[in-house]
């Protein structure tokens, strides 16, 4: 069996090139706006969009995007990005919220190079629609397994950006700024962000306990992610079951 830094969830060889990965659920309408921008990147090889129990199944006719679609479970952030990383199957990749949009020249600006990474920082932010860019992340795609992507223990919003980045850091990568000109959030309620989670707790209430659990059950290689079985369903379509 290949190593899982050089084939995908699907058994495919890793190629040189970009795969851009989301995951979203009922965000179709933000989705189907800003993916536009995406396609107009000439650098991508593929999109990965994972279909985390939307009300309404995400329905994309691209050659260029893959939708992975999962039926029955509560929003889980973590665990949706992580499958969503699994299907990509270039050498670098970049993780997009459904609400971010690129300008068409963002990777020619945005050069990958080995023991480096570019994630968002709200430290640098113009402005506070400008801080919810901290989810974005493009690295190399052996750097992100490296560190067992995302940290499967958050089930909470919030924190899962800055964890990632720390244990990219620890590995001796070195964080590189986006260029704040060729990327945009598209504003919406803090209560769009909170109310897949269940949960009674502000944004900054459910950050502060992710940060807390990140120190205290820290995730690495150690840990499993979660497991799916993968029925495909047409050349760009496929359903997954978590295995409990």
């Amino acid at each position: 069996m290949m190593s899982k830094y050089k084939s995908n969830i699907l058994g495919e060889r890793t190629r040189q090139g970009i795969s851009i990965f989301t995951a979203c659920m009922d965000r179709n309408r933000s989705l189907y706006k800003n993916i536009k921008s995406w396609l107009k990147c000439d650098e991508v090889n593929e999109i990965v969009v994972v279909d985390w129990n939307s009300k309404k199944p995400i329905s994309i006719d691209h050659s260029k995007v893959t939708v992975a679609r999962v039926d029955g479970c509560q929003w889980a952030i973590t665990k949706s990005f992580n499958l969503a990383a699994r299907f990509c199957s270039t050498t670098r990749i970049c993780k997009l919220d459904c609400d971010y949009r690129i300008k068409q020249d963002f990777f020619k600006h945005h050069t990958l190079q080995q023991g480096k990474f570019y994630c968002g920082n709200w430290r640098i932010a113009r402005n506070k629609n400008e801080k919810h860019l901290c989810g974005f992340l493009y690295a190399y795609r052996e750097d992100f397994f490296s560190v067992n992507g995302y940290n499967e223990f958050f089930t909470t919003y919030g924190y899962d950006d800055s964890d990632i980045k720390d244990r990219l850091i620890s590995q001796g990568l070195r964080p590189l700024d986006i260029d704040l000109d060729k990327i945009k959030h598209i504003r919406h309620r803090d209560k769009l962000r909170l109310e897949k989670y269940f949960q009674n707790m502000s944004t900054d209430e459910s950050i502060a306990y992710n940060k807390v659990l990140s120190k205290g059950n820290p995730w690495s290689i150690k840990n499993k992610m979660s497991r799916f079985h993968v029925k495909k369903i047409t050349e760009r379509k496929y359903q997954c079951q978590i295995v409990q």
